[in-house]
């Protein structure tokens, strides 16, 4: 269990209350609704907001999840992760022995490559205006190709990839998705080309990737997309980018760290883990990384700035 100091957020005292309903049988499927939640405060006299019930698990998940669950929930192996529509918000869940569902980066390797990229694609004026929010970096994402380079160069499906599109910035589905890119790749022994959806989450430094909001976003894809008989996509390849701090070359900095997960095809997700066969089924689904790489980017970008700490930047 962590060592990290327990109950910094008021949030804490809400989990822990609820939580006690549920081990009383008060929720039997886990789920927790935003009005529960409202409730609960009220029951406790919270002074939280009681305006955004949806977003009450998000920060703390996505900040130091283990340091503020309640204690007796951790010994009882009982986590929480968000749910999605229908005045949904918390599920909680018992997990296995040996999983820690509030592990970070547990799925990252042990060495990860870095290379410099060019941030001239973007103006001076823009790379001097960089903000910290998400959407900024989902800007500098698209703008320097940073998909397409992870893609074409890193990822074990490099040398079959033909084309990659860009689609949008922020996906407005439950939840929402970052960035989305539809990439081609060849078939073997064939002229015809496979459609792959990629999905892009991307969060702040020192923010979680959490792997069951890319695996609701991989459910929302296949969603979105099944309409599509002309050009059918065969597939959703979710991928997650995020700023870290770490040397490089002498400097400690931001780095742009991309993970690539492996495809899921459609024809398993409707076999195994689809809604209709059953809400939580795609909590089960598989989520393993395949690739990551980082990069530097030169010029320095706003809010991806750089710290000298010994040697020179190459």
């Amino acid at each position: 269990m962590s060592s990290k100091k327990r109950g910094k957020s008021e949030k804490t005292a809400v989990i822990s209350h609820l939580g006690e309903k549920y081990l009383e049988g008060r929720f039997p499927d886990g789920i927790v609704t935003g009005s529960q939640i409202t409730q609960a405060m009220a029951e406790l006299g919270s002074k939280l907001s009681r305006n955004n019930p949806a977003n009450f698990l998000k920060d703390l998940l996505r900040h130091n999840p283990e340091g503020n669950w309640p204690e007796e929930l951790l010994e009882k192996r009982i986590y929480g992760r968000q749910v999605y529509g229908q005045g949904r918000v918390l599920q909680f869940f018992e997990a296995p022995e040996g999983v820690d569902p509030f592990a970070e980066d547990a799925d990252l390797p042990d060495e990860i490559p870095v290379e410099k990229i060019s941030s001239l694609p973007m103006d001076s004026l823009a790379r001097s205006l960089g903000r910290t929010e998400e959407t900024w970096l989902t800007q500098v994402v698209v703008n320097l190709g940073l998909i397409g380079q992870h893609l074409a160069v890193h990822s074990p499906d490099a040398e079959t990839i033909k084309d990659l599109r860009f689609l949008q910035v922020g996906m407005k589905t439950q939840p929402e998705i970052d960035a989305v890119f539809v990439a081609e790749y060849a078939l073997p022994d064939a002229p015809e080309v496979e459609n792959v959806f990629v999905t892009v989450e991307l969060k702040q430094r020192r923010e979680r990737v959490l792997p069951d909001q890319i695996r609701e976003q991989v459910r929302k894809a296949f969603e979105e997309t099944a309409k599509i008989r002309d050009r059918e996509i065969c597939a959703v390849k979710p991928m997650a980018v995020n700023v870290i701090r770490k040397e490089f070359e002498g400097v400690e900095e931001d780095l742009i760290l991309v993970r690539e997960y492996g495809p899921v095809r459609r024809k398993d997700f409707d076999e195994k883990y689809a809604r209709l066969i059953g809400e939580e089924a795609v909590y089960e689904l598989p989520l393993f990384v395949v690739a990551c790489s980082a990069y530097a980017v030169r010029p320095a970008i706003g809010a991806l700035g750089a710290r000298k700490t010994g040697g020179k930047r190459g």
